[in-house]
């Protein structure tokens, strides 16, 4: 049986294991922003082109940016994670 003293220990354990984990889900969130951007403005770029050069729309390309945005876009890993802080 673990000792009120060791009880508390685990808890700050895991309590700054918790914050770890938030903020380590907040920062891939934001790359997962940031490289989503990127794409984004990717595809704009390559659909500007194409419309400058009179090809119209370049769909193939613009779908599967646009595909890979929405497949990419920020999850929450730990959705109840606001409940241990």
């Amino acid at each position: 049986m673990a000792t009120v003293g060791q009880q508390r220990e685990l808890m700050r354990y895991m309590a700054d294991l918790n914050n770890w984990l938030a903020r380590d889900v907040q920062d891939r969130q934001a790359e997962i922003r940031g490289v989503n951007a990127r794409i984004e403005n990717l595809r704009r770029e390559v659909n500007n082109l194409a419309t400058v050069r009179g090809m119209g729309e370049v769909s193939f390309i613009t779908n599967f940016l646009s595909f890979s945005i929405i497949f990419s876009g920020p999850r929450t890993l730990f959705p109840n994670s606001h409940l241990f802080q």
